[in-house]
């Protein structure tokens, strides 16, 4: 609730940063939140008060709250203050119902979570209560399938092992499920035991580090500390798999828990057209502030010189009676109380429901939905639409975003013997001497195959129907299921969160050492069909960004051999080797380079035995940095680099992660839309050069050229940059290319090569960054959004999520690392090709689309206040109003409102020509339709017609003028209302002016509109506190009104036809040229085709066929296309016989 609130009232959160929990101490836990949810703003007697509180925090609504208290001072307004409070209110009760209904959605939901039903024990028994009832320090009983209601520490689980196995889905969106395990001191616990649990734990306190815990438990009073880590915690929202039961601490409740400690706003992100129009509302402010001073002023000086004998008595002037003190004041506020309209009371709600219209255009968008993988487009942050149509530069991740991260073992170099690359094949499986060497049992070959056995966090599953194998040397079914990612082999299923480890160990099972189901820290590996091998796993050093490494720590139950087994970057791995491996470790670098030419993922393997004195030591030392409350992180990396040390080489692997469909086509259309491409991964450099020239990111030599800024220093790197930098500026004219790795970046950026680094880059054709950390990433696209630079970045892990929450515009791949990239995302889909649509199809659309409306809405109330403003120079700058009150208050909501927004469906273009002139979007990134010059000329139209409307108005009814009719005169409210039809012709005109696509809908609104307009007038005539009693009566049956009308809307309407045939005539942008030639087009079949009875059906039919498709028309058809330098020449379509991005359905 206190996120809405200013920050100078919001209640601060105090977090403990430790906590000692006394398990089911009902005193001990009084001092914690329950664990009710509450993901509710409001509650029932906060909502008025803070949802007033959050409308008035927002600058606009700020001002017209002013302005409609100033407008009950009866003695300064000139129109009735309901003009202004009626379309206000209406817009805070909008804004309140939809908080409401959103806050009532989210009560509801807490409801649900807050009255499930857990087994808790209390008085040694099983007691079932709500949710909400359970405190820090109760024992709970979990069954299998439920999900977990708070962070616990497991403390004992129906396996004798003590293991159990989680599904985070709810937290990652990884299905794979992860092993927990309760402390060693509870292992073989029964339930009865558990029930009587009553020991202490000590831990950190909340905190939003899902990845990490620190704490440590006492099973009893008299006990030693055990240490707890991430695999004794069990997270919120995270549901027990594969066991029976499970008995768990709760530490943390409530809001407190790592999920609740992870729920935050997300970051405010406001495109460029959104900072243009709130730039353009602090000018007309401005303006208004000038406009009301001089008008004013002016009224204030002629109210106290003029004669009042002389003047007239509409004008009220005091006569003989003394001003007040504040008179001065009045006629300009009465001026600043007319001009309030300038700035349009409805754009905040017109742009909201513009921006959530393109949202849904994008989660209803079938080309943009996988289906083979049931994935639809997302769209979780509407707010940044415009944007997705100027972006300027995309960074993209490369394992999972432009590939498929289905990885297939291909390569290996097993003691500096290369396999699976020979003249008669390329696949290591299939390579004869390789399969010899196992066959024969090669101890190196072994001892390699083992090391990808046993060190990784693969869980196999047995699944029951699969038919049963002896695991030998050839299974071609089981290849081929291998090739497809089915994370199988003969009846054994494994899921790993790491594809690259999943294909490591079907590989080894391919060769007959085959992963046996894990029996709680025990491994079997089934090695051909007679051999088997017990090992047990003693520790696992994870994986980490930092660490780039992983390592498994395992002993033979049999022999009780401790060996280390050790994958990971051959830089981290090579720096970790042991003396006297000078030649191997030579020939497996020369493989590993000779590997990543091909684009393939390496890995190096290494091992170390270790002997029982030097695991005693080390496994005390660990004890010792496990049980650490200060600096565990620190403590534990120490510890974990006294075992990775003295390894010895075993060889490398090379894995084939191959490109998404599409991939070159879509990055080279986007390339001619004038986007520039960064790759950033975590590989090594020669594999980030092979897949950026296998997905068109850069061309080969000698069309493309590759620069590497290299340094050990900042010195160094700031000389390369400094040379680079000479000739950066005429890159522009060649393929210029530039590639970084991770180190190299450290201290590039600082602050001494920053700039020189910044200018490099953005002169570079494309860059290419290599092993870099995910906080790299951001630094980069951050280094980018300093120079006023759109940017997309798009990503697919974990690892990403900090570049797709700095970048202007953030797409999530809901790929196989999980859902945490697409959670965090603005925009989330399944395939990188969507991106095309997505940038050029709806980000276009949206940016042009508005452009177009926010310029109107600003038109269409300076063109009401003009009015107003021109009609002071006859009325002597009194601030009268020209209309009546009940005529302002239906302007800007109702009459000119509506119509625009149909815009949201307007298509200035087909999708056909902007995917064929990709050259259009160029004008959308350099804000074409949206600038000052494009505002100037909007604000001068406002000007013109307002003026005509008037000047035409007041020469026909004159103060000498009689209704020939009714003979009547012509009052000021019979003028005002003559001037504000012609004005309501004036803007329906003007918005079917700019409409490019017409329907049914478009002609029921536009029209619709100007009917709506007349009926509401009629009821509204014959209603005497609405100020214009029959005036519309005695106006319709007379002539000289609907001359009047016809002769304003001619005279405004008809030079702003004439300037923009001139335009498009003489000075034609590259859209016109392309409309004028598809409408001549098309005049020139259906003419040729006239004869044919049946042609204008087939033609309909085509084109629908066409655009359904989008693809481009037939290959003879030329359209214009316009390069990188805004010329245009002939385009010719690829033949349709190659395989392109348009040959089939997006």
């Amino acid at each position: 609730m206190t996120s809405i609130l200013p920050e100078w009232c919001r209640r601060k959160r105090v977090i403990e940063s430790q906590r000692i929990i006394y398990a089911q101490d009902e005193f001990s836990a009084n001092k914690y939140c329950n664990n009710k949810i509450s993901n509710t703003k409001y509650s029932l007697l906060t909502f008025i008060p803070l949802n007033l509180l959050l409308q008035v925090s927002r600058h606009m609504n700020r001002y017209f709250l002013l302005i409609a208290f100033l407008q009950l001072w009866q003695e300064i307004t000139p129109v009735s203050p309901l003009t202004t409070w009626i379309p206000l209110l209406f817009i805070f009760a909008l804004s309140a119902l939809r908080e409401a209904l959103d806050d009532i959605n989210r009560w509801r939901s807490d409801k649900v979570a807050n009255e499930r039903l857990f087994d808790v024990i209390r008085s040694n028994s099983l007691e079932e209560i709500q949710s909400q009832d359970i405190r820090v320090g109760d024992v709970l009983r979990i069954i299998d399938g439920a999900e977990f209601p708070c962070d616990l520490v497991v403390i004992g689980t129906s396996n004798p092992d003590g293991s159990c196995f989680v599904q985070t889905a709810n937290m990652d969106g990884e299905t794979d499920l992860k092993p927990r395990r309760c402390v060693a001191d509870t292992v073989g616990w029964n339930e009865g035991q558990l029930r009587g649990f009553l020991g202490i734990v000590e831990c950190e306190g909340p905190s939003a580090r899902v990845d990490q815990f620190v704490g440590r438990m006492r099973v009893t009073a008299t006990d030693e500390l055990v240490s707890c880590s991430q695999d004794q915690l069990l997270l919120q929202s995270t549901h027990l798999r594969n066991t029976k039961w499970v008995y768990g601490v709760a530490i943390y409740t409530g809001n407190e828990t790592r999920l609740g400690m992870n729920k935050s706003v997300p970051p405010t992100k406001w495109t460029k057209a959104d900072q243009f129009i709130n730039r353009t509302t602090i000018f007309i402010f401005f303006l208004q502030l000038g406009i009301a001073a001089v008008f004013g002023t002016v009224g204030s000086v002629k109210n106290r010189v003029t004669d009042v004998n002389l003047a007239e008595w509409y004008l009220n002037y005091a006569g003989s009676m003394p001003f007040p003190w504040y008179s001065f004041i009045i006629i300009p506020l009465r001026f600043l109380l007319l001009c309030s309209s300038m700035v349009p009371i409805s754009l905040k709600v017109t742009v909201d429901i513009v921006k959530y219209a393109y949202a849904k255009f994008v989660d209803w968008d079938l080309h943009l939905y996988d289906a083979s993988e049931d994935v639809p487009a997302h769209v979780a942050n509407s707010n940044v639409a415009e944007d997705v149509g100027q972006v300027e530069f995309i960074l993209s991740d490369k394992t999972g975003t432009l590939t498929e991260n289905m990885m297939v073992f291909r390569k290996c170099s097993i003691n500096a013997k290369m396999y699976g690359q020979t003249a008669e094949l390329s696949d290591a499986l299939q390579d004869k001497s390789l399969l010899d060497a196992v066959a024969e049992r090669d101890p190196h070959v072994m001892e390699f195959f083992r090391a990808l056995t046993l060190c990784n966090t693969v869980m196999p599953e047995r699944v029951p129907d699969a038919p049963s194998d002896d695991g030998g040397l050839n299974a071609p079914d089981a290849r081929e299921l291998h090739r497809m990612g089915s994370g199988s082999f003969n009846n054994i299923a494994y899921k790993a969160t790491s594809p690259d480890e999943e294909a490591l160990v079907l590989a080894a099972a391919q060769l007959g050492i085959c992963m046996q189901p894990r029996a709680g820290e025990e491994i079997m590996l089934k090695i051909g069909a007679d051999q088997r091998e017990r090992w047990r796993i003693l520790h696992v050093l994870a994986f980490t960004s930092d660490r780039k490494r992983m390592s498994a720590l395992v002993q033979n139950i049999v022999t009780h051999e401790a060996i280390l087994f050790c994958k990971g970057a051959d830089d981290v791995i090579i720096q970790r080797l042991c003396a006297e491996q000078e030649s191997v470790v030579a020939a497996t670098t020369n493989h590993v380079d000779r590997f990543a030419q091909f684009g393939l993922r390496t890995l190096c393997i290494a091992s170390r035995s270790v002997d029982a004195y030097t695991l005693e030591q080390w496994q005390a030392a660990l004890q010792e940095a496990n049980t650490n409350m200060s600096d565990r992180k620190a403590a534990l990396a120490g510890v974990h680099a006294m075992m990775e040390k003295e390894l010895v080489l075993l060889g490398c692997t090379a894995i084939e992660d191959r490109l998404q469909d599409e991939v070159p086509q879509t990055i080279q259309l986007l390339r001619r839309a004038g986007i520039r491409f960064w790759m950033l991964t975590g590989d090594k450099m020669a594999t980030a050069e092979q897949i950026a020239l296998s997905c068109s990111l850069m061309s080969p030599e000698p069309a493309g050229q590759l620069h590497r800024i290299r340094g050990n220093d900042a010195d160094q790197v700031s000389q390369c940059l400094e040379s680079m930098a000479v000739g950066a500026h005429d890159w522009k004219n060649r393929e210029m290319n530039v590639i970084i790795d991770g180190p190299t970046l450290v201290h590039a950026l600082v602050p001494s090569c920053a700039v020189l680094l910044t200018e490099v880059l953005m002169n570079a054709h494309a860059v290419i960054a290599c092993r870099v950390s995910p906080q790299q990433k951001a630094d980069l696209v951050r280094l980018i959004r300093a120079k006023n630079i759109t940017v997309l970045a798009i990503g697919d892990g974990g690892n990403d999520v900090g570049m797709i929450q700095e970048a202007n515009v953030g797409v999530g791949i809901a790929g196989r690392e999980g859902l945490q990239a697409s959670r965090a995302a603005d925009y989330s889909f399944r395939r990188f090709r969507f991106l095309k649509k997505l940038l050029l199809i709806h980000g276009r659309y949206a940016y042009t689309r508005t452009a177009l409306i926010a310029q109107y809405s600003f038109y269409k109330s300076l063109f009401i206040c003009l009015m107003q403003l021109a009609f002071a120079f006859v009325s002597d700058f009194s601030g009268t109003s020209l209309f009546t009150s009940f005529a302002l208050g239906l302007y800007n909501v109702v009459f000119t409102g509506l119509p625009i927004m149909l815009h949201v469906l307007d298509k200035d273009l087909s999708e056909e020509h902007v995917y064929n002139n990709p050259a259009l979007y160029q004008d959308s990134q350099k804000g074409v339709s949206l600038n000052r010059w494009t505002t100037a000329t909007w604000f001068a139209r406002a000007v013109f017609q307002a003026a005509i409307v008037i000047a035409c108005t007041l020469c026909i009814y004159d103060y000498r003028y009689i209704n020939p009719v009714e003979l009547g005169d012509a009052d000021l409210v019979m003028v005002g209302m003559v001037a504000y039809t012609s004005g309501m012709f004036v803007q329906t005109f003007t918005v079917a002016l700019e409409t490019h696509t017409w329907t049914w809908l478009n002609h029921l609104v536009i029209w619709g509109t100007l009917i709506a307009y007349f009926v509401v007038m009629t009821v509204g005539t014959l209603i005497v506190p609405f100020g214009f009693y029959y005036v519309m009566l005695h106006l319709y049956v007379d002539p000289n009104f609907w001359f009047a009308v016809g002769l304003t809307t001619v005279a405004t309407m008809f030079p702003i036809v004439a300037c923009k045939i001139v335009a498009r005539v003489y000075f034609p942008s590259l859209r016109q040229r392309i409309r004028s030639q598809s409408v001549s087009r098309h005049e020139l079949t259906a003419f040729s085709d006239s004869d044919s009875p049946t042609a204008p059906m087939l033609a309909d039919k085509g084109r629908a066929f066409r655009n359904t498709l989008l693809i481009p028309p037939d290959a003879h058809t030329p359209l214009l296309r316009a390069q990188e330098d805004g010329m245009a020449e002939v385009f010719q379509p690829a033949s349709l016989s190659k395989r392109s991005s348009f040959n089939r359905p997006l």
